[in-house]
């Protein structure tokens, strides 16, 4: 989606999406995970990604700060992500990873198994970057037939759209009780969108954005992380108070959009 964003010059659309997204992951879906059923146990490695999380968060705030993330800064945030994925790779890091995809994996896969999933691969590609461009045109039109922002509805509804795959390994991950699962998708998801995601999208063309927008919801991003280190780091420590608080800066995140919005 913020490759076709960026394409078309849309690329405040795509940071739009992005910081819409990372305040849902953590102020929807990991409150509501959180609320209902609280981690039993502390996640270590949350634990030891929660600075690098907090510390691209910070770092992407004082990037936009000017209104504009041009390629050099983009290639900043790419470089980022690669220090970032050493790191988890590394040590018991990447003991621990190479486990969890030999779990994900069948024993035994057939030529034809493969064929298959080479085909449904490859399909999920053209319906994936078919739907995105249509999603683009769509904010687009609407952004211009209401006198929307644009910013605005891709923070609101293409965020939450493309947050439905972390909501839904969120949720198994609770019926399996997989507490590790369930805070390492918000983290890798955040993570990734802000340094990978919009270092490729700043690549293609620079984004320029209203800096009132930027500033409230790059702020709201941190201020989520923030309500989320008391349950990632004494997971006894009433939990579900953090989550409720977590679940009404969502609220606050809605309300502000739509004071704009009808503006």
């Amino acid at each position: 989606f913020n490759i076709f964003a960026a394409i078309q010059g849309e690329g405040e659309i795509g940071l739009g999406n992005i910081l819409g997204s990372n305040i849902t992951n953590f102020a929807l879906i990991f409150a509501i995970a959180t609320l209902f059923i609280p981690l039993k146990k502390r996640d270590e490695e949350a634990v030891w990604a929660y600075p690098a999380l907090f510390g691209v968060s910070l770092f992407f705030f004082l990037v936009g700060l000017d209104g504009t993330i041009n390629r050099f800064e983009g290639v900043m945030l790419i470089v980022l992500f690669g220090v970032w994925m050493f790191l988890a790779v590394k040590g018991e890091h990447k003991k621990r990873l190479l486990e969890r995809i030999g779990d994900a994996l069948p024993e035994h896969r057939n030529k034809s198994q493969i064929a298959l999933t080479t085909i449904l691969f490859l399909a999920s590609i053209v319906l994936l970057a078919g739907g995105a461009e249509l999603l683009v045109r769509s904010v687009e039109h609407f952004s211009v037939a209401w006198n929307f922002s644009p910013f605005l509805l891709a923070a609101l509804l293409v965020a939450l759209g493309t947050s439905l795959p972390e909501l839904a390994t969120v949720l198994v991950a609770v019926f399996k009780k997989r507490d590790d699962i369930r805070s390492g998708t918000i983290f890798g998801s955040n993570i990734f969108n802000l340094t990978l995601i919009i270092g490729v999208t700043s690549l293609i063309h620079p984004i320029e954005f209203s800096q009132t927008n930027f500033l409230f919801f790059s702020f709201l991003v941190i201020v989520t992380t923030m309500l989320a280190a008391p349950i990632i780091f004494n997971f006894r420590f009433q939990s579900r108070l953090w989550s409720s608080l977590l679940l009404a800066s969502y609220a606050f995140f809605l309300i502000y959009i739509t004071t704009q919005l009808i503006a």
